[in-house]
């Protein structure tokens, strides 16, 4: 596709400087950004791009030294920032440069609430403007350099149609009196935290059911963990190119003693790198069992409720209310998760100032049927 004008390359402190004082002007901008996760030991971000009403800028993040402008930029709460799936530029903006986006229209938000049947970026853009986007530096590692211009090409697409989709996207949310709840949960997606590698000693036991292990489990999938570290560092990869958790946590979790029952004691799909390992693991889990070092004390979350005498009878109720919802024509996003659903029959709240003081439902959401399953929970507990 042929574009009107070519994106300016932003590589220098100073222009960075003198495009964030032109961007500051604006009221919206499409912002997105490019990580090296796929690619290094230690991810970061690489790319950022960003399209105002006119034109489309591509910041080499990396040659960057000072972000503080463009932090400015995005912290401004009366400059709406339009992002498509911005789950991730969230965290990463906190982890790498401690920048908070205010101000956010997620268009991959606004498909769920417009019961959209695909809501990739891709898909909207060929839905919307009927233009089909290659794929293929979706995997790219953005950290390397020189970038040429079909990355660059590639790289700005991801913001070029964005405004455009703004303004048809939310017309239709406000044909429907959705823009509110749209922007209410794009605002809820800014407050997301970073909760990737910490690099410290409880790192091992964020493994997914690492803290289901026995002690002795525990010290060896610890001296798993810790290996793979070492030799990804070495190397500068992901740590899943030595192996994924799940296989640390299957050998950690058997205690193999030879060949035949390390490879009976992974997945099927995952015999390959334990076939590769044998020699290595086997010796690892040695080592971990000898290990004596005492394992961390993991930090305990907050107890949840004791079950309710009306537990299971309001979970019932709430979801045969949310079945007859679907078929009156309400979609699944507009409805409460089964989490909320078992949080709210934990609560069991019995006015709608109880409802509204729970960490539970969105404002939209309460105002949208937060009445009706107040009344769902009054009925099956026969509160007056």
């Amino acid at each position: 596709m042929t574009f009107p004008k070519e994106p300016q390359i932003i590589t220098t402190n100073e222009d960075l400087q003198t495009l964030c004082t032109h961007l500051a002007t604006q009221k919206r901008l499409a912002i997105d950004l490019e990580g090296d996760s796929l690619h290094h030991f230690r991810e970061k971000l690489c790319l950022l791009q960003v399209s105002d009403s006119s034109e489309d800028y591509i910041v080499d993040v990396l040659s960057i030294t000072d972000f503080g402008p463009m932090k400015a930029l995005i912290e401004n709460p009366a400059i709406l920032k339009v992002m498509h799936g911005a789950d991730y530029d969230v965290v990463s903006l906190k982890r790498d440069y401690n920048c908070t986006i205010h101000s956010l229209f997620d268009t991959a938000l606004a498909a769920q609430f417009l019961d959209y049947d695909r809501f990739g970026l891709a898909n909207l853009i060929e839905k919307h403007f009927g233009f089909k986007i290659e794929k293929k530096y979706q995997k790219h590692d953005w950290s390397r350099r020189p970038l040429y211009w079909e990355h660059i090409d590639y790289a700005r697409m991801d913001t070029h149609y964005l405004l455009a989709m703004h303004e048809i996207m939310s017309f239709q949310l406000e044909r429907l009196g959705l823009l509110d709840a749209c922007m209410e949960e794009s605002t809820c997606l800014t407050y997301r935290e970073w909760n990737g590698r910490q690099f410290d000693e409880l790192d091992f036991l964020r493994v997914k059911k690492a803290t289901s292990l026995s002690k002795d489990s525990q010290k060896v999938l610890r001296t798993l963990y810790e290996t793979r570290d070492a030799w990804s560092k070495g190397r500068d990869v992901p740590v899943f190119h030595y192996a994924t958790d799940a296989v640390l946590w299957s050998v950690a979790k058997n205690l193999p003693t030879d060949r035949s029952s390390l490879l009976d004691g992974v997945p099927n799909k995952y015999r390959g790198v334990a076939s590769r390992k044998c020699t290595e693991f086997l010796t690892l889990i040695e080592k971990g069992l000898a290990d004596e070092r005492p394992l961390p004390r993991v930090p305990r979350g907050e107890k949840r409720p004791s079950k309710t005498r009306w537990l299971n009878e309001v979970v019932n109720q709430i979801r045969e209310w949310r079945s007859t919802q679907k078929e009156d024509g309400r979609h699944d996003f507009l409805l409460p998760t089964n989490n909320q659903i078992k949080d709210l029959a934990f609560a069991l709240p019995k006015s709608m100032e109880e409802l509204e003081s729970l960490p539970v439902l969105r404002r939209w959401q309460l105002d949208m049927w937060g009445a009706e399953v107040l009344e769902v929970i009054q009925r099956v507990t026969q509160i007056d």
